[in-house]
């Protein structure tokens, strides 16, 4: 077992980048790990990551995406075989590497890339062995490794999809405009009541005045005696 660990740290966009929102997705097998989007047409990021690798026949996928208002746009991606990713137990410089446009697939397996453009990504990756190292170490970094894992699915620039990688899938939170809208209608009660809406407690003391003022005036009914009926009353005594 290996563990790949990659540093995003910077971009180079071609062109007026300076509107744009840019993040940078990584994809090993089935294991994928998005960054934050940054503004600007030479974003910085400087965000670390680790995979698990059983195996070097395979490749590691980064993809420059920018983040729009309705879709996400892929402005380049590229694919670097780990059997090129040599062994360090420090972190580096890092090396800029080309963006393409499209993937080259064959037999459903990623190859390589085509389509050349003018962007560039500087990746920092290297490789740690996990056979003879210390196992403390090895087991700090493994619960480094899951605990990004569960991070990352939590996190709403995490729900990144495209043809490559799994869909992500988690609760979003509700927007602010949507959160405002709900508390008016709270507040102003039900459908067609209007001003007519009272709440619990001023609808309690309405109807404590109202059960008041009904025995007042059965009191009144019974108290109130003519002055005809008091004599009456005496001589039939």
């Amino acid at each position: 077992m290996s563990l790949i660990c990659v540093c995003v740290k910077k971009a180079s966009i071609a062109g007026d980048g300076s509107q744009l929102n840019t993040y940078v997705c990584l994809k090993l097998q089935n294991v994928k790990s998005t960054t934050i989007a940054v503004k600007g047409c030479v974003p910085s990021w400087e965000q670390d990551f680790m995979f698990e690798a059983h195996t070097l026949n395979t490749g590691l996928t980064a993809e420059l995406w920018n983040k729009g208002v309705f879709w996400d746009r892929m402005l380049g991606c590229a694919w670097i075989p780990l059997g090129e990713v040599s062994e360090s137990a420090k972190e580096g410089l890092g090396r800029w590497v080309n963006m393409d446009s499209e993937y080259v697939i064959h037999r459903g397996a990623i190859v390589g890339t085509r389509g050349p453009t003018d962007h560039r990504l500087l990746l920092d990756i290297r490789m740690e062995h996990g056979y003879g190292a210390d196992q403390h170490q090895m087991q700090l970094r493994l619960s480094r490794l899951k605990a990004s894992r569960d991070e990352e699915c939590m996190s709403e620039d995490s729900d990144y999809t495209s043809d490559y990688n799994l869909p992500m899938h988690h609760q979003h939170n509700l927007p602010a405009f949507q959160y405002r809208s709900e508390l008016m209608l709270r507040q102003q009660g039900p459908p067609g009541s209007g001003s007519a809406f009272l709440s619990g407690a001023q609808q309690q003391q309405q109807q404590q005045q109202q059960h008041h003022h009904h025995q007042q005036q059965q009191q009144q009914q019974y108290s109130v005696c003519t002055e005809a009926e008091l004599p009456w009353s005496l001589g039939g005594m």
